[in-house]
């Protein structure tokens, strides 16, 4: 009975908090920002939402939407009570710089955890005449959807290399959308950011002979010493091991990114300590929908913090004897 009750109490006041307005794309009290369905983002966030129906008895709608840039915006506007982003995207949109300038500062982020890391893969046809990073120079590329973080992470493995993004003739699509373009031959490369495997690069491979340009540790490792504090909690070498997709025999030296969840000020403390301990408390059951799942321990969720945390987890950390150190 008691339980019902702190239940009930808990929804009510996320829909006073969070209850969306006429224009609003939400239509939920308690929704979850993801992404498009060819990411990992929506994989996961659906299965976080199975997780807090099945042991929390909190129901959580994921919203699928244009990715990390947007999510922290419906964020802010209390149009979601949590979203999937990045670390740096969350620290530009905190302090308002680079693409959250105009729109002024949202600072009523508020940092839940560090996520899964994920691989910036650059897939070519097998022919390509594509073989490091700088032949993209003048081809055309798919780079991800407008507003989201698969287009931010192109820009940077495009400067692991010194490109920028007028040196190449970008295609601005979905997950889903960069697969046809690539199967078609439309685009002549497509960048892809997600958890491995990623579900649209194992789709393309059994269909087509690809393959993965590689480029070394210590070139990301050069790019990482020339920017800020921000990237440093997003970005690091990273290797994709061998025949993790069709027809991939060897290992790949890549870069990887980190994903987090991020909420609104005022989400209610006691529903996000109660999310972070149920989706660490059954990472099992996330691993069993995607491979990536299996990241969302104590050891991930600590990480990648640019940006103040949120009460409700600075409670959850605190039980387990974890001290946050904001990245500067």
């Amino acid at each position: 009975m008691i339980k019902s009750l702190v239940k009930y109490l808990l929804v009510a006041l996320t829909v006073i908090g969070f209850m969306p307005g006429k224009e609003s794309i939400a239509g939920q009290p308690f929704m979850l920002a993801t992404a498009g369905t060819g990411g990992t983002y929506y994989v996961i966030g659906g299965a976080m939402a199975d997780v807090m129906r099945k042991f929390d008895n909190t129901k959580v709608t994921p919203l699928t939407t244009n990715g990390s840039i947007e999510n922290l915006r419906l964020v802010s506007g209390k149009r979601v009570a949590i979203g999937f982003s990045t670390p740096d995207l969350a620290y530009y949109a905190y302090n308002g710089t680079e693409m959250y300038k105009e729109g002024g500062k949202l600072d009523n982020l508020r940092y839940v955890g560090g996520g899964h890391m994920g691989a910036m893969q650059v897939v070519v046809p097998s022919n390509s005449p594509v073989k490091q990073i700088a032949d993209l120079k003048g081809k055309k590329v798919a780079v991800g959807a407008q507003g989201s973080a698969v287009l931010t992470l192109s820009l940077d493995v495009l400067a692991v290399d010194g490109l920028e993004i007028t040196d190449i003739k970008p295609a601005y699509l979905s997950m889903s959308e960069m697969t046809e373009a690539l199967q078609d031959g439309v685009v002549d490369a497509a960048i892809y950011s997600a958890g491995v495997p990623t579900s649209s690069i194992t789709n393309i491979f059994s269909r087509k002979d690809m393959r993965i340009i590689p480029y070394s540790e210590k070139k990301v490792k050069t790019y990482l010493a020339k920017r800020g504090p921000e990237k440093k909690a997003l970005l690091k070498p990273y290797t994709l091991p061998a025949k993790t997709y069709s027809g991939q025999n060897e290992a790949v030296p890549c870069m990887a990114f980190r994903a987090c969840l991020v909420a609104h000020k005022d989400v209610p403390d006691a529903l996000i300590y109660s999310f972070l301990k149920t989706i660490e408390g059954h990472v099992v059951d996330l691993k069993r929908v995607h491979p990536s799942g299996a990241e969302y321990t104590l050891t991930q969720l600590e990480q990648g913090a640019a940006i103040p945390l949120h009460p409700g987890a600075a409670k959850f950390y605190a039980e387990k004897g974890v001290k946050i150190e904001i990245i500067k």
